[in-house]
């Protein structure tokens, strides 16, 4: 995907550009096609009932929040982007951290949103900045590989990435037979009403 299309989304698109993506992405959210996504809630919520019932099985106190960041994270991965995750089951799953990651407290990205909101002119140099620093971290974690414990990847570029790979994916193979928010989209824009 282009770096053009990858700036060209909803919440940052202006104009003609926003009118005719909300044009493409309304079908999608329409209430016959939500109503294909229960079954994609249903299997993380009774994954979630069944640890849960563990949890009762052992008659001990227990921290319900990380129950439910994990059901979270999992339903929005399956109804957003059709992944299988085992995020429940696995707290080490990849998804899981990098998505923590993502939204965990960071001096760095807490200063440049902040800057972002407060100088809304500069907004392309912010993420410009943002953009090069995920560049320099992953050329050093690529080309010297003695930095890779020292320097994690950014979690916006993995999941960036496997949106991405996703993406291509799905255009490849085509329909999947699973109804998800991706799946739907793709189906209703093409390439050319995405980028415009």
């Amino acid at each position: 995907m282009s770096s053009e299309a990858k700036d060209a989304h909803l919440f940052n698109a202006v104009g003609l550009r926003w009118k005719r993506q909300r044009f493409v992405l309304n079908p999608t959210f329409s209430s016959l096609k939500l109503k294909q996504m229960p079954p994609l809630i249903h299997r993380s919520t009774n994954i979630l009932m069944e640890k849960m019932a563990d949890q009762c099985a052992r008659n001990e106190p227990f921290d319900i929040y990380a129950y439910f960041k994990r059901f979270t994270m999992d339903t929005i991965w399956s109804c957003g982007f059709g992944v299988d995750t085992d995020m429940q089951n696995n707290v080490n799953d990849p998804y899981l951290l990098n998505t923590q990651k993502m939204f965990s407290p960071n001096m760095f990205r807490g200063i440049i949103f902040v800057l972002a909101i407060l100088i809304t002119e500069l907004t392309k140099v912010w993420r410009s900045i943002f953009q090069v620093m995920n560049v320099i971290r992953y050329w050093l974690r690529r080309y010297i590989p003695i930095t890779k414990p020292l320097i994690d990847e950014s979690p916006s570029t993995w999941i960036m990435k496997q949106a991405d790979e996703m993406i291509e994916k799905r255009k490849d193979i085509g329909q999947t037979g699973r109804t998800d928010l991706l799946q739907l989209m793709l189906e209703s824009m093409s390439d050319q009403d995405f980028i415009q």
